[in-house]
């Protein structure tokens, strides 16, 4: 899920290769404070 994020992001122009990001996500997806999944990463 995480590698398509950053994939669509790309494609859309948002992003680039090299850009640094913090991704937040959380279960069950689409319920509000259940945010448990904090990521750091280098887009590629």
């Amino acid at each position: 899920m995480l590698r398509l994020a950053e994939q669509v992001t790309v494609q859309a122009g948002l992003l680039n290769s090299g850009d640094r990001v913090i991704i937040t996500a959380g279960t069950p997806v689409g319920s509000r404070g259940t945010t448990n999944l904090i990521k750091a990463a280098t887009i590629t």
